[in-house]
């Protein structure tokens, strides 16, 4: 019996373009302990200082703080409109600690807890649809992996699929939803994450 998992879509590290650089579109701007300076006048051994960089339009592409040429603290990233791209909290120049992503509406798309070092969800991740609602939700363990209930969720509000995970892998009962909140099917597993029993419209 085969059995097709839908697979989150929290943030991924490695298919992450934010804090890549982009030498066609941004221009950047140092401010050096509150004294600024464009980029090619500033010529030290590492950098240490707040950071501006600028799409063609003059519009904030990015900004944040560097010490010793590595990323530190909170960086906020910017749509080409101006709006509140991501909000993105660095250790050692990786993303390390609390991570958002927004819609260019405003509204919150990704909340997630991020280990750096390992490209890694720690903690927890919520995904949220363009109209603000959530879309899943799941908590991990220190392997970085699902642990306890995990729910994907209709952009009208109802559950889609909820279910259990140990170490990444669904065990016991997994149920699915309709959009009108009947039950679609009851999937059983066992605690290797394999189906030993599957019911449709129970």
């Amino acid at each position: 019996m085969y059995f097709i998992l839908l697979i989150p879509f929290c943030f991924l590290l490695s298919n992450s373009s934010f804090g890549q650089s982009d030498t066609t579109e941004v221009e950047g701007k140092w401010i050096l302990f509150g004294h600024e300076s464009s980029d090619s006048l500033v010529d030290h051994k590492s950098y240490t200082g707040y950071h501006i960089s600028y799409y063609r339009d003059s519009l904030k592409h990015s900004e944040g703080y560097y010490f010793d040429d590595q990323r530190t603290g909170v960086w906020i990233y910017y749509f080409e409109e101006g709006e509140t791209k991501a909000m993105i909290t660095y250790r050692n120049n990786k993303p390390y600690g609390l991570y958002k992503e927004y819609y260019q509406n405003g509204y919150l798309k990704d909340s997630s807890y991020l280990d750096g070092s390992l490209n890694k969800i720690i903690n927890s991740c919520v995904r949220y649809y363009e109209n603000g609602g959530v879309a899943f939700q799941a908590s991990y363990n220190n392997n970085h992996k699902e642990e306890g209930t995990v729910l994907y969720y209709y952009e009208n509000g109802q559950i889609e699929v909820d279910y259990n995970a140990k170490n990444g892998i669904p065990v016991g009962k997994m149920t699915r939803f309709s959009e009108n909140g009947e039950i679609k099917e009851i999937v059983i597993f066992n605690e290797k994450g394999e189906v030993i029993k599957s019911i449709v419209d129970p």
